[in-house]
């Protein structure tokens, strides 16, 4: 972890907060397309309609 703290610059606490996302949610990552569909809350048109595109 130093490593990468020091080579981007970046602050080892934000680090281990990306990893711990990345562990919690990894397996995600990796669903086929369709998985990743049926788990959606929303379809894309729900989207819309709740930000006023579609009516």
């Amino acid at each position: 972890m130093m490593e990468i703290t020091g080579k981007y610059l970046v602050h080892p606490k934000q680090v281990q907060q990306w990893k711990k996302k990345l562990m919690e949610g990894a397996s995600e990552i990796f669903q086929s397309k369709a998985e990743w569909k049926k788990s959606k809350p929303y379809t894309e048109d729900d989207l819309r309609r709740k930000s006023g595109v579609l009516k």
